[in-house]
């Protein structure tokens, strides 16, 4: 009887969230920089700006429609975005101190790209180079235990982050960062 409960218990307390569920979480606490977030939630999110992004800039530059509506996502979207790198940290003990130098290389390129104030070129190499250094370490497993910033988040139980498609995944989104920087320069 006994196991029976215990096998409910951790059947509840790895409820699966959808992408999509995991990405208006993160709206919802625009500001929330503490706690945990394990590295499903937190690649969910950035898949679904990934894709949004994608359809605002195909929208924009096939359309040729006026891009201050990619502008004005890219700056709504940086602080969640920072937010669930910072919570991300936290799940791997580490400082979400990591995550301030990308937001501001991020925004300087966003910046320099409308108004040309600096080298572009070098801005986003070494955009492109802390981004992949940071993704890095957005990937490393979580504590079992608990940490200074909070209790473990246990993964959910279909999400293996050492799955062929989850190494794929984060290796296409830098390569295809690594390639738009190289199609900008030549």
């Amino acid at each position: 009887m006994e196991n029976i409960s215990e096998n409910k218990t951790s059947k509840e307390t790895q409820q699966v969230k959808s992408i999509f569920t995991c990405w208006t979480g993160a709206l919802w606490r625009y500001f929330d920089i503490k706690g945990r977030v394990t590295r499903y939630e937190y690649w969910s999110f950035q898949t679904i700006n990934v894709l949004i992004f994608c359809l605002w800039f195909l929208c924009v530059y096939l359309l040729d429609l006026n891009k201050i509506f990619l502008e004005v996502y890219m700056l709504y979207i940086l602080l969640p975005s920072l937010a669930m790198s910072v919570k991300r940290l936290h799940d791997a003990d580490l400082s979400g101190w990591w995550a301030v130098p990308a937001g501001i290389l991020l925004l300087l390129s966003l910046l320099d790209y409308e108004y040309g104030f600096l080298n572009t070129g070098i801005l986003l190499f070494l955009t492109l180079c802390y981004v992949s250094y940071l993704s890095w370490m957005l990937g490393l497993s979580g504590d079992d235990h608990e940490n200074r910033y909070g209790s473990p988040i246990r993964e959910q139980a279909f999400y293996d982050s050492d799955s062929l498609i989850f190494k794929s995944f984060v290796l296409i989104f830098l390569g295809a960062l690594w390639l738009v920087f190289f199609i900008y320069l030549f």
